[in-house]
């Protein structure tokens, strides 16, 4: 049995999809098995599958239901102690990245690791230890963590929902299962910003919170929510104190009575906009 199996889906990303591969054959650890599924692409993309045929264990190339449709797929083709779901446009930072991981003979059942988002360059953090006020606010990114199969024996992707099923899976294993996590506190992959998870946050919320109602008993969910608006109201008070002691600053330049009276005027239209832009965001926009 290999130590791990990586799973790559794609549909109509030819470049991306490349780019991933070549990311993934390239590794120095040698102990795990690719396998490819496609939807069915019309790109170019079987092109590619068949000059990189000989690196894949498995490879399902068919029309499927969307993208958990596709990695439950993958799942029911993987040997590998571990699976990574590596989709198209994501990439494996370094040829040393899996021996990195691997190397130190990791036992717990979710292994996570930090992201690098393509387009921005920012590093998106794993957590230090998982809490239940993480689970509620934010999700693993399942590019850079390592999931050990026995997990999927009992739960696999909800394919009723489009954006969140990795949300209520890591959710369910955490608080069901009691999974045990470690942390690797190191970036490995490169994560596409442009898939449909960050460009379709409204549905991913709204998934999220159908997901919540779905697992979590009324008086945590809360209890969760109230203790994230006091983050974000401390961190607001924050951010205000800031924009005033530099727009403070300038003020005390202005000399003329009444540029100053208008500084000030401009200056509290300023703390106001961003006072009920700071406060939609955290509403509406995590």
């Amino acid at each position: 049995m290999p130590t791990l199996s990586i799973i790559t889906i794609n549909y109509n990303n030819k470049e991306g999809f490349e780019k991933t591969i070549q990311s993934v054959i390239c590794q120095t650890y040698n102990d795990f098995e690719y396998i490819i599924v496609d939807g069915g692409s019309t790109d170019g993309s079987r092109d590619v599958i068949e000059q990189y045929k000989q690196h894949f264990a498995s490879i399902v190339c068919e029309p499927d239901k969307g993208i958990y449709n596709a990695m439950n797929k993958g799942i029911s083709l993987a040997h590998g102690e571990y699976l990574q779901f590596l989709n198209s446009g994501d990439c494996l930072i370094a040829p040393e990245t899996l021996q990195q991981i691997f190397s130190t003979k990791p036992t717990a059942d979710i292994i996570s690791s930090h992201s690098i988002w393509i387009q921005t360059k920012q590093i998106a953090y794993a957590p230090q230890n998982i809490t239940l006020d993480y689970l509620y606010e934010q999700s693993m990114n399942h590019q850079s963590t390592f999931i050990h199969r026995t997990l999927f024996d009992t739960i696999q992707y909800d394919e009723s929902l489009h954006i969140a099923a990795d949300y209520k899976f890591f959710l369910q294993t955490f608080i069901t299962k009691n999974a045990s996590y470690q942390l690797y506190d190191f970036p490995t992959v490169y994560y596409d910003e442009t898939g449909i998870s960050s460009t379709r946050r409204q549905e991913s919320m709204q998934e999220r919170s159908q997901i919540l109602t779905e697992l979590l008993p009324p008086f945590i969910i809360k209890d969760c929510e109230t203790r994230f608006l006091a983050k974000q109201q401390e961190a607001l008070e924050i951010t205000q104190s800031k924009y005033k002691k530099r727009l403070r600053k300038v003020e005390k330049r202005v000399t003329l009575p009444f540029m100053k009276s208008f500084a000030s005027s401009c200056f509290n239209i300023i703390l106001g906009v961003n006072f009920l832009f700071s406060t939609f965001y955290n509403k509406f926009g995590r």
